[in-house]
């Protein structure tokens, strides 16, 4: 499932950056990451961000974070932080929290020119799932319920093949694309749909190869299957 709308840095309108007095106004300015992975990871990947805005703007940076997609989404509807890192479903959330009242700015771009990103599907090798009709009656966790890659286009595309709510035994959200991985390895979900690039690939990928050990053990653990439900 190809997602080619990209994630992105969106900002409140209302910000006067090119104001010669801004700094007035804003003397600390905050940023949020979504919470694709734990709070120390986000917080140690965007920490040499934060320090180069300091040198480049001359204030004092601070990194906001929250247990869940809308806490940041609201944070920027509050006004409480000055810019933010969503992807599209997040972007669309808080877009309408503030009435339109945010502003795209940049994008990421991939090490090989990409903007766009995957969903990926990942379930235990050792759990016998291997197909769309294997996994009727089982436990399906999505990530985040403002995810693009962790529930509105694995959600959307799921629903022009069946109903997923009485299809799956249960869909619940795991929080983040980090603790579906984790439930999945832990047995707590069957299966699990993260994001498979920028902050949530890394997550996921430290999780299968650093605590699964997986490069060091025959694949009885976690499988990943990326186009399980690509038409």
């Amino acid at each position: 499932m190809r997602i080619l709308i990209t994630t992105a840095l969106a900002a409140l309108i209302a910000v006067p950056a090119l104001a010669s007095d801004w700094k007035e106004d804003y003397q600390v300015v905050k940023f949020g990451i979504l919470s694709g992975e734990n709070e120390k990871d986000r917080i140690a990947r965007y920490a040499p961000f934060e320090k180069y805005l300091e040198k480049e703007l001359g204030v004092e940076v601070e990194i906001f974070t929250a247990g869940n997609y809308d806490g940041v989404i609201q944070a920027m509807a509050a006004d409480q932080i000055e810019f933010a890192f969503f992807g599209s479903s997040s972007y669309a959330a808080a877009y309408t929290a503030t009435d339109g009242g945010v502003v795209p700015l940049v994008s990421r771009l991939q090490n090989d020119g990409s903007t766009g990103y995957y969903s990926v599907l990942v379930t235990r090798c050792d759990s016998g799932l291997s197909d769309l009709a294997s996994l009727e009656g089982k436990v399906l966790a999505f990530a985040d319920p403002d995810s693009t890659s962790g529930y509105a286009v694995p959600y959307f595309n799921l629903s022009k093949e069946l109903t997923p709510e009485s299809y799956f035994a249960a869909i619940p959200f795991s929080g983040s694309h980090e603790a579906g991985v984790q439930g999945v390895a832990n047995g707590t979900f069957l299966f699990a749909l993260p994001g498979s690039s920028g902050a949530c690939r890394t997550a996921w990928e430290k999780i299968l190869h650093q605590q699964l050990d997986l490069s060091h053990r025959p694949c009885n653990f976690v499988e990943l299957v990326p186009r399980l439900l690509e038409k």
